[in-house]
């Protein structure tokens, strides 16, 4: 998805994927492990990949609390992973290996607080992306005041390394509001402050506001609005503010609908902003089989005026079964 070219191609994917539990006494065990591969009928246009993807997990209960330790590796298409992040599309791989540690614990009935670390590696193969590394920590405290309203107050530090370039950190701070405002209707809110140094010094508000409306026993309607700064492949820190809704319809017990559409800001070098709109069709055929029918519109603006869209038609045949093995 490029303003230089354009065409129509055929792409073929199979995402064979398993996992697995296991639970012993007091501690859980988790391991994934998927493979996209992906076949295309120009691999000049779109070229055949072959995407790993391997999780680990463990997590302890405890008298009061859990904590536990995942490790991620993963690899996907810039197309897929830059189209969401900084709008700098390629065809080239993105590879992300991540270590993290959490720790929750209940102080009362009503009060919670939460404790995590994170490291996390990203690499590009093709494209003009940073590889880059984080070193991560965070600290939260809840509150449930009622049935319909609970508050959190986060801090959270982020330690921004390129593999050439100056090395930014990132401080956020924020209060959270949850609401149960009636029986069909749930709101999220959260008001923070930013402070980012290194790269470049910056301040500013960051946030959010979710809303979630289940309209009948059949549909339901969710729209969502942040405003936040996170680390990307474009060098350092990037903010990003960004809105999405989506409605749902299940019109039986076999056959649903959706509508979803989704626009992104990035504020970066360069500046680029990013609209998806997309509707769907899904059939359950059986216990274990769901086709899903698709349609997706892309489009892609950045600095000097470049842009490029894309149409995205597919047919999904998914077959899953828990007791396979």
């Amino acid at each position: 998805m490029t303003p230089k070219a354009s065409g129509g191609v055929w792409r073929f994917n199979t995402v064979p994927s398993y996992q697995i539990t296991g639970i012993l006494d007091r501690d859980q065990f988790n391991m994934g492990l998927s493979l996209n591969l992906e076949r295309s009928s120009d691999e000049a246009v779109s070229a055949g990949r072959e995407d790993p993807t391997l999780s680990l997990g463990w997590r302890r209960a405890m008298p009061t609390g859990d904590f536990g330790i995942a490790m991620l590796h993963e690899e996907a298409s810039l197309r897929v992973t830059e189209f969401a992040d900084t709008g700098l599309v390629g065809d080239g791989t993105r590879s992300s290996s991540s270590l993290s540690a959490d720790w929750n614990s209940q102080l009362s009935d009503r009060l919670g607080v939460t404790l995590g670390t994170s490291y996390k590696d990203v690499s590009y193969q093709g494209g003009s992306n940073t590889d880059y590394a984080t070193l991560a920590a965070n600290a939260s405290l809840s509150r449930i005041w009622s049935d319909r309203i609970e508050t959190k107050l986060s801090l959270s530090s982020s330690r921004y390394v390129p593999d050439a370039g100056q090395s930014s950190t990132s401080l956020d701070t924020s209060f959270g509001l949850k609401l149960k405002l009636t029986e069909r209707l749930d709101t999220d809110l959260r008001l923070g402050v930013n402070r980012t140094s290194g790269r470049s010094d910056n301040t500013g508000w960051t946030g959010g506001l979710a809303l979630n409306y289940v309209t009948s026993e059949r549909s339901a309607a969710s729209f969502r609005l942040d405003r936040a700064v996170s680390d990307s492949g474009a060098g350092g820190f990037a903010e990003s503010t960004q809105a999405s809704g989506q409605l749902t319809y299940a019109i039986s017990n076999l056959l649903s609908a959706s509508v979803d559409v989704s626009w992104r800001e990035n504020r970066s070098i360069p500046n680029t902003s990013t609209l998806q709109a997309g509707a769907s069709l899904s059939r359950g055929l059986d216990d274990h089989w769901l086709l899903r029918m698709s349609y997706q519109y892309r489009y892609r603006e950045q600095d000097g005026g470049d842009e490029a869209d894309a149409h995205l038609l597919s047919l999904t045949l998914n077959y899953s079964h828990p007791e396979l093995f």
